[in-house]
């Protein structure tokens, strides 16, 4: 680390030769790590579900929203964002409906005088 700190003293082109080098070694080692979440059968049977019952969620959430705003606009992008990191965190740590930030909040909005 101490050569790289170094080299950006040096000189422009050996800054970008030693960033480009460290780029694909990340790079590597990055695919490396998520290779098997590529695979057929994580994505058939871990990855499409999660989006497919997420996605449910958010129209439910999304038909919620509708009818209690009586045909005015709502503000959906943070329902994104929400249904989003759902299914992150069901990919990748195997947590699903028990801590769903979309399902909460539908309940939420279930109650009575609750604001979109």
């Amino acid at each position: 680390m101490a050569s790289g700190i170094l080299l950006r003293f040096a000189g422009f082109s050996e800054t970008i030769t030693l960033e480009c080098e460290l780029g694909i070694l990340n790079f590597k080692a990055n695919r490396e790590l998520v290779k098997d979440l590529m695979t057929p059968n994580f994505l058939n049977t871990v990855s499409a579900p999660a989006i497919y019952s997420n996605t449910l969620r958010l129209v439910e959430l999304w038909k919620l929203k509708a009818k209690k705003a009586g045909g005015l606009p709502f503000q959906a992008d943070k329902d994104i964002n929400m249904a989003t990191f759902d299914i992150i965190k069901e990919v990748a740590l195997g947590e699903g409906d028990s801590e769903n930030t979309t399902e909460a909040y539908i309940k939420i909005i279930h109650q009575p005088g609750a604001q979109t």
